[in-house]
C-alpha cells in the first residue's frame, strides 16, 4: 500500500481539535473593545458565560453531536457532508495528520466531500473521555477506532485520540471552533 493512501485515510479522522485551554480561550475571543486587551475581554467573557453555562446540558448537546457525527462517518452521503460540516463554527480550524490547517467551515465541508469521495468508514466508535467546560467553551479529549476503506484498496482498521474545542454559539448550539486528532496506528513502512 503506498504511504499516500495511507495518509488520505487519516484524513477521515475528524471529530476532535487541539488548543490548550489558555491558548483556546485567547484564540477564540475578541479583544475588549474599550482597551483593546485580549486577556480582560477573556475573562470577562469567560466570568459571564460560566454563570449561565451548565456542564450537563454541554455535554448532552456535544454527546447528541457527537452520535451524528459517527453516523455521519459511516453513511458517507451527501447529508454527512453537511451533517458534519455543520458542526463547526464558520472560522473553525482543523488540523489533520500530515497537512496543512483547514480554516473555515468551507474548507472543511470541501475535504469532507472529496474524502468521501476516496473512502467509506465503518465500524465506526468515538468515546468521549474527559469534557471540560468554562463559560462558552468546552475541550473535550477522546478515543476513535473505525475501518477506512479507499476505493481499490484494502480495508484499514484505524484507532486514535483527539482534542476538540467547542464553543458555545449565541443561539445555545455547541459547535467546533479547533479541531486535531492523530492514529495510535503506526505508518506502514
Amino acid at each position: 500500500m503506498r504511504i499516500t493512501t495511507r495518509f488520505r485515510a487519516h484524513r477521515a479522522v475528524v471529530v476532535a481539535g487541539c488548543a490548550l485551554a489558555a491558548y483556546a480561550l485567547s484564540a477564540c475571543t475578541a479583544p475588549d473593545s474599550a482597551t483593546g486587551d485580549t486577556a480582560n475581554a477573556v475573562a470577562g467573557s469567560a466570568t459571564t458565560a460560566a454563570l449561565s453555562t451548565d456542564p450537563a446540558q454541554a455535554r448532552g448537546a456535544i454527546d447528541s453531536t457527537n452520535a451524528a457525527n459517527a453516523s455521519a462517518f459511516a453513511r458517507g452521503d451527501s447529508a454527512a457532508v453537511a451533517q458534519l460540516t455543520g458542526s463547526y463554527q464558520s472560522d473553525a480550524v482543523l488540523m489533520l495528520p500530515n497537512q496543512a490547517p483547514l480554516r473555515g467551515a468551507d474548507a472543511i465541508g470541501g475535504m469532507f466531500k472529496g474524502m468521501f469521495s476516496e473512502i467509506s468508514i465503518s465500524n465506526v466508535r468515538m468515546q468521549s473521555d474527559d469534557l471540560m467546560v468554562s463559560g462558552d467553551l468546552a475541550v473535550e479529549t477522546g478515543r476513535y477506532s473505525w475501518t477506512v476503506t479507499p476505493k481499490g484498496a484494502p480495508a484499514m482498521p484505524d484507532s486514535g485520540k483527539f482534542v476538540t474545542v467547542w464553543r458555545k454559539q449565541s443561539d445555545g448550539a455547541w459547535k467546533i471552533a479547533r479541531d486535531i486528532n492523530n492514529s495510535d496506528v503506526p505508518l506502514a513502512r
